[in-house]
């Protein structure tokens, strides 16, 4: 499974740690732990909102938007991430010709079975009665069709092997929080050494 995933990390050196044992109490760390958590809190939100905003239907992956703050081995993690597939895509968008445009491309549904779920759902792919209209409730061995949105024209649609062309522009749900609160994530650690 591949995450998306964006990161705060604060290393402290062994040296630089004892050092700071010296001169501080385990309170820094504790509150360097708190920041690194609120921002955390903040991009996760912020990304939800663009999410909401920008991409409609987008419930499973604003609610797959989760935050830990770790602190193991003399470094303290801040991650922000989402653990759908298709995350990525959303972020980064598709980009299949080594552009920097987005370009459509045909999604096959058997590589992408909610591809084909959603189709269904939103009436993108359908089945007819034997009068010409839309059914309803879909029958098991019912044949698909889809309305081209170029042509109008209704074509039937193989479902074993067919696919829609998807073309997803770039969100970047996450980099534009995350780029937002960086310089205040470090005044705020800054401000905690400086005490």
């Amino acid at each position: 499974m591949i995450f998306l995933t964006d990161r705060i990390t604060v290393t402290i050196d062994t040296q630089t740690l004892q050092q700071l044992e010296k001169d501080y109490t385990i309170d820094k760390v504790n509150q360097i732990i708190n920041v690194t958590d609120a921002m955390n809190m903040k991009i996760a939100d912020e990304a939800r909102e663009i999410l909401r905003n920008k991409h409609k239907n987008k419930g499973d992956l604003i609610n797959s938007i989760k935050t830990t703050v770790n602190s193991k081995n003399n470094v303290i993690t801040g991650q922000v991430s989402s653990a759908k597939d298709y995350a990525r895509f959303v972020h980064e968008g598709v980009d299949h010709k080594g552009t920097s445009e987005v370009h459509p491309m045909l999604v096959r549904f058997r590589v992408a079975p909610s591809l084909l779920s959603w189709a269904k759902s939103k009436g993108v792919v359908y089945q007819k009665r034997n009068d010409g209209t839309k059914r309803k409730t879909n029958t098991a061995n019912g044949a698909w069709y889809m309305t081209s949105k170029k042509t109008g024209k209704e074509y039937r649609v193989d479902v074993a092997n067919g696919g829609l062309m998807v073309k997803i522009e770039p969100s970047k749900f996450l980099e534009i929080p995350f780029k937002k609160y960086e310089k205040k994530y470090i005044q705020e650690i800054e401000r905690i050494f400086s005490k």
